[in-house]
């Protein structure tokens, strides 16, 4: 984490990232810190629907998952935690996206399953 003045190495921290109007959040704690150049954090409590978000944006940042195949996401991500339908959608969209990674499935078919997959 880029920061000017890092916390000292074992500071427990809660991390919240955000971006579209999704949040991450998790506890971590501070595993380096350098003055004037930043800390690096260790997750130490992830919640499940949270590590899912976190995976599907560090799968687009490297671009393993394009923007338009991040289907599975709910505007209440909390309800979906329990919910055994929605977690089928994931599983579901999980398995397209990496059949269509490996080839086996053709990308427009791929596209067409996770469309309807959210519909």
């Amino acid at each position: 984490m880029d920061v000017s003045s890092p916390f000292p190495v074992g500071t427990l921290v809660k991390v919240r990232l955000t971006k579209e109007n999704k949040s991450f959040e998790a506890q971590a704690v501070v595993a380096s810190s350098m003055a004037g150049m930043g800390m690096g954090l260790k997750f130490t409590t992830v919640e499940s629907v949270q590590s899912r978000i976190l995976e599907k944006w560090i799968s687009q940042l490297s671009g393993d998952l394009p923007y338009e195949f991040a289907a599975f996401e709910h505007e209440d991500e909390a309800s979906a935690e329990g919910s055994l339908k929605d977690e089928q959608k994931y599983i579901l969209n999980e398995i397209i996206i990496a059949l269509m990674r490996k080839g086996i499935l053709a990308k427009e078919q791929g596209k067409e399953m996770l469309r309807r997959l959210i519909l």
